[in-house]
């Protein structure tokens, strides 16, 4: 599905009223997620199942159609994903690294609203995220992270991101 984000997969039923274990990839920051459904990859098709109760921090959710054990191990090792549209605006604190290379073709516009140019390559490094960036045919490179980020226009495909001055220019 089109703008759903891979976030981990469901493991297997937790206790005995329909809760169930999940794994979340890397880098998720828990503490910001707040969702009433989940997209789940059921036989190549994501399905929504919504949320009776979830706690991102142990990494548990008990939804709405899963009431005992054997209803959660129909879903277990099953993938989760969440739409884009439903990430905060702090995007990067839930992508993966993977899922920044969507970020591929969008603009990106500084700190006084000035199109900075459009992202020909995103470069993912173990310690950073560089965003090869081309304006006008000249190329160069800007760290990507969190706390960089000032808006995002997901329709528009444009981010808005806190950018040194010069950085351009080098």
């Amino acid at each position: 599905m089109k703008g759903a984000i891979h976030i981990g997969h469901l493991i297997k039923s937790f206790g005995k009223d329909g809760y169930m274990r999940m794994s979340l990839q890397d880098g998720i920051n828990k503490g910001k997620i707040t969702l009433s459904y989940m997209l789940i990859d059921v036989n190549g098709e994501l399905l929504p199942y919504f949320i009776e109760d979830i706690d991102m921090e142990l990494e548990l959710v008990k939804f709405d159609e899963i009431h005992s054990p054997d209803d959660g191990r129909k879903l277990s090792d099953s993938k989760i994903f969440i739409l884009k549209k439903d990430l905060p605006t702090k995007v990067s604190s839930l992508l993966s690294k993977e899922d920044v290379a969507l970020l591929e073709g969008w603009e990106i516009v500084d700190q006084q609203s000035i199109v900075v140019g459009k992202v020909t390559e995103v470069v993912i490094m173990p310690m950073q995220i560089l965003l090869k960036m081309d304006r006008n045919g000249h190329e160069f490179f800007i760290p990507f992270h969190e706390s960089l980020i000032i808006k995002v226009e997901e329709e528009e495909s444009r981010l808005h991101m806190e950018i040194a001055d010069g950085l351009q220019d080098l």
